[in-house]
């Protein structure tokens, strides 16, 4: 083989590995470019995923965001309605306080007047009964006098079904008590309390009627001492009575229920006396009559059917310092009334 021959055959062989050399090189960069656009597209999937995320991620703050700031509003409102509240309750609060304060001042006016009409009262009862309450509890602490009372009448405990009291009952402390005509007879028998009726003050005790055989010959009233017991109270000089026949009588006299002076009318007379009443106020079982006298106003004694004024007659000047007594007298066999020195009475409000 020739030397050209040979240089060919080299030549030949250099340029076959040059190519293949090219080739290698060639599909060396293919397969870079191939791993790069792999690589390249990876990334613009994890780019895109991330985007997505983020886009997400955004949303989702957008929308804690927006609660948030719904919540803040909510916060707002209930901050303003919490306000407008208080400032409601402040409201009322201010009012109702004012309302109390003018309820106290109303209340604390009307104490005062209260105050002030007790004092009026307290005065007008003080010029009525005066400034010594003994008096008073005198009046209360009254009773029957058995040493002073007529053999023929027999006196019992109300409360004991009337049965007669014996000596040893007969305390001085009995209120209510009943007085019973026993005697065989008829004839006018009496019976004096125990105490007199208080000087420069008042009086007041009740009579009931039980039990009556005709319309006369029961006498309420007040008598002194120097009465006999077998003599009728408004009959003797010094006593004064309301008969159940419905007269006023004083010292024997019929008296004038209106004037409280003599009638012109004969003692012993029928004439009533306390005709300016409506209906007849003559006594029928069951009346309460209500004796009162009142000796600082010059001495008037006043009477009353079951709580209704009759009238007033004036106590004598003669008799105006004499020690009266309540004094009460029967005339007829079984004639019975019971009497209440209080305090409880059946018609207080005629005590004064």
């Amino acid at each position: 083989m020739s030397f050209h021959a040979n240089a060919a055959t080299i030549i030949e062989a250099g340029q076959l590995s040059t190519d293949q050399q090219q080739i290698d090189e060639n599909a060396t960069e293919q397969s870079v470019s191939k791993t790069s656009a792999v690589s390249c597209a990876n990334c613009l999937k994890e780019k895109a995923k991330n985007e997505k995320m983020h886009e997400q991620l955004f949303q989702r703050q957008e929308q804690m965001l927006a609660k948030i700031d719904e919540l803040q509003k909510s916060v707002f409102a209930l901050k303003e309605g919490h306000s407008l509240i208080i400032s409601a309750v402040e409201n009322q609060f201010s009012s109702l306080e004012t309302k109390l304060d003018n309820k106290i001042n109303e209340l604390l006016n009307s104490n005062t007047a209260l105050i002030g009409v007790q004092k009026d009262m307290q005065k007008s009862v003080n010029r009525f009964i005066g400034p010594d309450y003994s008096e008073l509890r005198k009046m209360y602490s009254n009773c029957w006098d058995c040493a002073a009372c007529h053999s023929d009448l027999a006196i019992s405990d109300s409360a004991s079904n009337n049965a007669p009291l014996n000596k040893a009952q007969r305390k001085p402390d009995r209120k209510t008590v009943v007085v019973k005509h026993n005697g065989k007879n008829s004839g006018f028998c009496s019976v004096f309390a125990k105490m007199s009726i208080p000087n420069e003050s008042f009086f007041y005790y009740e009579v009931t009627i039980v039990h009556k055989h005709f319309d006369f010959g029961i006498h309420i009233g007040f008598a002194t001492k120097q009465m006999p017991l077998h003599s009728c109270v408004g009959c003797h000089e010094g006593s004064y009575a309301y008969d159940d026949n419905g007269k006023f009588l004083g010292g024997g006299a019929l008296l004038d229920g209106t004037s409280g002076q003599q009638s012109t009318s004969a003692p012993g007379s029928t004439r009533d006396c306390a005709s300016a009443i409506d209906g007849t106020p003559s006594l029928d079982v069951g009346d309460i009559v209500g004796c009162g006298v009142n000796r600082r106003v010059g001495g008037r004694i006043t009477y009353t059917l079951n709580g209704k004024r009759l009238g007033s007659v004036n106590i004598s000047a003669n008799a105006s310092s004499s020690e009266l007594f309540p004094c009460v007298s029967l005339c007829w066999p079984g004639d019975k009334i019971e009497a209440n020195f209080g305090p409880v009475f059946k018609h207080p409000q005629r005590l004064l």
